[in-house]
């Protein structure tokens, strides 16, 4: 466990593409989405979120197998050698990424997007009508004077109501996050086939192989999540701090792709650990 934190801080400072490019990613998508306001019609308007979200199953899918080729490379000591492969993973990596996994990407979003859904009807169904509560309050989150007075509001048994809503959809997430934890890099690190439900399933298998080592790297990103949360709640009292807040936000984001990746290919990959897939070797970019 230890190799792979320290190797994915490692791979993320020596690589800083891998950060320049979802920063631009995240720029064009805030770009976007403030453009999409001003579309007229909902027929142009669904054309334009349609749009943007394969552009954003599009990114991710090139830039997961550019994150796979830096992980699976074996550094050596020629300085050389290990810059090209820096340039292959984004001239080769990247784009033929985007061609070989698009649609499982799209598969997976579509699946979370589906699976939140019904936790949030069920949620509802359990809790007498929570989510309209709970979604009125998240849209008063950044203004936290009109959140505390519609809070106060509420009597309290729909404030109970509210807390067992929040827990029960956080916990599941939570759960569906844990069983999928290794889905997606068993796509990309099986040679032989990009089907999801492969994925799905194999990713699983893993998971089971070394359930407790898997439950670790998850307790230790979930309680990073959790400080860097709560530093960004008091963030918002200094613009400095809500920046070094934002950089930590999107820092964390890439490391915990890359480390996933950097522990299913030591634990779960031929290339590691005698694994369930097994990726080319001398290729790691194909």
């Amino acid at each position: 466990m230890d190799f792979c934190i320290k190797k994915s801080f490692k791979t993320l400072f020596d690589n800083p593409h891998i950060m320049l490019l979802f920063v631009t990613y995240l720029l064009a998508f805030s770009g976007l989405i403030s453009a999409v306001v001003f579309v007229a019609g909902k027929p142009l308007f669904y054309v334009a979120v349609i749009l943007i979200f394969l552009l954003t199953c599009a990114f991710f899918a090139g830039w997961l197998g550019m994150i796979k080729c830096l992980v699976a490379f074996k550094e050596t000591d020629n300085a050389e050698e290990n810059l090209k492969n820096k340039y292959t993973s984004f001239s080769i990596g990247f784009f033929s990424s985007v061609a070989n996994y698009i649609l499982p990407v799209i598969f997976y979003f579509i699946l979370f997007m589906a699976f939140i859904r019904g936790l949030l009807s069920l949620a509802s169904n359990i809790f007498n009508g929570s989510i309209e509560t709970a979604g009125h309050i998240a849209a008063l989150m950044s203004n936290q004077d009109a959140l505390l007075n519609y809070l106060s509001t509420l009597p309290d048994n729909e404030l109970i109501a509210l807390v067992k809503f929040n827990a029960f959809v956080y916990f599941g997430i939570l759960l569906y996050l844990f069983l999928t934890f290794y889905a997606i890099p068993s796509v990309y690190f099986n040679e032989k086939t990009a089907n999801p439900l492969s994925g799905l399933k194999n990713g699983f298998l893993s998971l089971c192989k070394k359930p407790f080592y898997s439950a670790g790297i998850f307790l230790i990103l979930l309680f990073s999540h959790v400080i860097l949360v709560f530093f960004e709640r008091i963030s918002f009292i200094n613009p400095v701090l809500m920046f070094i807040a934002l950089v930590l936000r999107v820092s964390f984001i890439a490391y915990v792709i890359v480390l996933i990746f950097s522990v299913y290919e030591k634990n779960f990959t031929d290339n590691g650990n005698n694994g369930t897939d097994r990726i080319r070797e001398n290729e790691p970019c194909n």
